[in-house]
């Protein structure tokens, strides 16, 4: 074990081969919090969902669902659909939920496009802004005749009606056979020659010869399927041209005031569109102290994961206001966990975003008390959840047959996120305000659950293993990490209290935990997952999140070295610098998970081994610029594809920010 320890505290990254870094992921998700949209580059080449909420559902019966049919909305030009021009690149104007496409196509050499969609920030609408940028690069003027088309997925059998307006036309479903509060999908564009009802998107050359221009009535049918066309454009040599729709989510009864704010759009028109929301991101990203020390690409995925931050918060009023979900769509984990939303919260704290931490933390501690409050669980009323939320703030466990989750690691992580914004913002009023909710139904319950030992009393913990014991890894068990996190919690929240009563408390019950963690968590030096597989030996009691442990300084250098080394030994991916989450044998668990990587690489930083550290933080860069900047859940374990929920929130975008910030002026 010595010799092993010794290579891993000394290892440069020059040990290591090169990997291979490649494009895996086909997804440009955006939004505004109200909504998320998704691009997809590669197999339908358009807009294939957007989405009512940004959560995955509002409470238990409601589900949020996309208003676009698989066909989606995307442009044509001439006689051909964008869909089989090629995509030279795709990409988010860095730091924005910008999407830009550029497309060619070998039959029309003389033009190329760009497509821009985004959905206003500025806005408090479910609204998409669409331009088509034309570019003239042949040798003579030329004119190009624009299409769009939209395939919808509406809530009634009633299909299109046509609202002339000033400058354009919208074309919507009937409001009338809409149930109160149901969106309507909208589309306003300028007043086209018509509008092509039923028109199959394989036949734009047709709209004169099998289609009828639709007037102010309603047509019967199941789905609004159709094209728009656009009066020809004339563009000169070396000139670029934009057009542009506006597209819109609608609750009924907010017809009138949607259709003002979207007509404004049009009105403006694409250039100034597209520069007021440059302009936008360029002042919310002013707040950032970007490390100096970082290479360009770093930097660029640190812009964007501030993006992602931004766009993975809700801003839809009320209840679901200020949570911050795992991942956007069309990852499947649009769901706000307390644990994901903290690391997400740390982020924004240390990126300089304030005001969007405070609004997650105030989103959490409004919430409704928990529910898991009785004698076989927690114990005592509390507040956080203790797994996480439906949009609307009530706690949900995801229930299967072996029972609930609960996680205590929740309440300490939540306290971190806490107390790192209190020492950052010395907002006193919040302090105050929140303090007494904090103490009695966060911390307080931390030590409630304390074993007389001094660890935590068995949970679900950070991968969700459910409480009852099944066949496979479910069970509660004494786990490590939540113990782990309930030292750091504590620890943090004590040294913000305003109470010097309190936070002697706090401390004392930090460093029992602590005693008692040291005591019972480590074997041969290494830090074990759980108590009840310490006795299995090290093929069975390895995970990855006790690095945490390494990180908040519960333990030696000897133990933190002696855990990098088993961790290199039994958790090392074979293919990547990085590692898989846990010896628990799962498809799930032996895939690379990026939080893992990075918050190690944070351990490896703290130990010394800068090199180690640095490239496990460049491979994740890497992967991330070769897929725009996003950071995923997990990589493939044989072909380090993007794998899992994409993009990530917490465990993606925030743990990245998380490092950067640990290593500031310091590489």
């Amino acid at each position: 074990m010595k010799t092993l320890l010794l290579l891993v505290l000394m290892m440069p990254a020059i040990l290591f081969a090169e990997y291979t870094i490649k494009p895996s992921y086909n997804y440009l998700p955006f939004g505004n919090g109200m909504s998320v949209a998704v691009y997809d580059m590669k197999k339908s080449k358009s807009l294939i969902y957007f989405y009512d909420h940004i959560y995955k559902q509002y409470d238990q019966k409601s589900q949020s669902q996309s208003f676009l049919k698989k066909d989606g909305i995307r442009w044509g030009v001439n006689n051909g659909w964008l869909d089989s021009w090629k995509v030279e690149q795709a990409e988010y104007v860095n730091g924005t939920g910008i999407v830009k496409i550029n497309k060619s196509y070998s039959e029309l050499q003389n033009i190329s496009v760009n497509e821009y969609y985004f959905m206003p920030m500025q806005s408090d609408k479910r609204i998409i802004v669409a331009v088509l940028e034309l570019a003239n690069i042949g040798d003579g003027d030329v004119t190009v005749n624009p299409f769009l088309y939209v395939e919808a997925a509406l809530s009634s059998k009633e299909t299109a009606v046509k609202k002339d307006m000033d400058g354009g036309i919208v074309f919507s479903e009937s409001a009338s056979k809409v149930k109160e509060g149901s969106p309507i999908l909208m589309t306003l564009v300028p007043s086209p020659d018509s509008y092509a009802y039923k028109m199959k998107k394989n036949y734009p050359d047709n709209f004169s010869k099998n289609t009828v221009a639709l007037d102010n009535v309603v047509e019967e049918g199941s789905d609004l399927i159709g094209a728009m066309r656009y009066k020809p454009v004339a563009i000169k040599k070396g000139q670029n041209v934009r057009v542009m729709a506006v597209f819109a989510l609608c609750p009924s009864g907010q017809d009138d005031e949607y259709i003002k704010e979207m007509s404004s759009y049009l009105k403006n028109g694409a250039d100034k569109c597209l520069s007021d929301e440059m302009a936008w991101w360029d002042k919310w990203h002013k707040v950032e102290k970007i490390p100096s020390y970082l290479t360009e690409d770093e930097k660029l995925l640190y812009k964007q994961s501030t993006a992602v931050l931004k766009m993975a918060q809700c801003r839809e009023p009320g209840k679901p206001y200020g949570q911050i979900l795992a991942s956007m769509p069309p990852g499947q984990w649009n769901i706000c966990w307390p644990r994901d939303a903290s690391y997400s919260m740390v982020a924004l704290v240390k990126s300089g975003h304030l005001e969007e931490a405070k609004a997650c933390l105030e989103f959490m501690l409004n919430a409704p008390n928990g529910k898991f409050n009785g004698a076989n669980y927690v114990g005592k009323d509390y507040k956080i959840s203790v797994c996480r939320y439906y949009g609307n703030g009530d706690e949900e466990s995801d229930l299967n047959q072996s029972g609930p989750n609960l996680e205590w690691d929740d309440f300490g992580l939540f306290l971190w996120a806490f107390s790192e914004y209190v020492q950052a913002s010395k907002d006193k009023a919040f302090l105050k305000k929140y303090y007494p909710v904090a103490k009695e139904l966060i911390a307080d319950v931390l030590v409630h659950l304390m074993e007389p030992e001094g660890y935590l009393k068995p949970d679900s913990s950070i991968w969700e293993r459910h409480w009852e014991p099944e066949k496979g890894v479910d069970g509660k068990k004494h786990f490590a990490y939540s113990t782990i996190n309930a030292y750091n919690g504590l620890t943090q929240f004590a040294n913000i209290s305003p109470d010097k009563k309190d936070k002697k408390y706090y401390l004392a019950k930090a460093d029992a935990i602590k005693a008692g963690f040291l005591k019972n968590f480590i074997v041969d030096n290494v830090i074990v997952v759980n108590l009840e597989d310490k006795a299995k030996g090290a093929n069975s009691y390895m995970d990855a999140s006790v690095i945490e442990a390494v990180n908040f300084g519960m333990v030696d250098k000897k133990v933190a070295a002696a855990t990098l080394a088993a961790l290199e030994k039994y958790l090392k991916m074979e293919k990547s610098p990085g590692f898989f989450r846990n010896d628990d044998n799962t498809w799930y668990d032996l895939q690379e998970w990026i939080v893992v990587d990075l918050r190690i690489a944070v351990a490896y930083y703290m130990m010394g081994n800068k090199d180690r550290a640095y490239e496990i933080v460049r491979w994740i860069v890497d992967n991330a610029k070769a897929n725009f900047y996003l950071v995923p859940e997990l990589l493939e374990q044989k072909n380090q594809s993007f794998q899992g929920a994409i993009p990530m929130a917490g465990f993606g975008a925030g743990v990245y920010i998380i490092v950067t910030d640990f290593m500031k002026g310091k590489k």
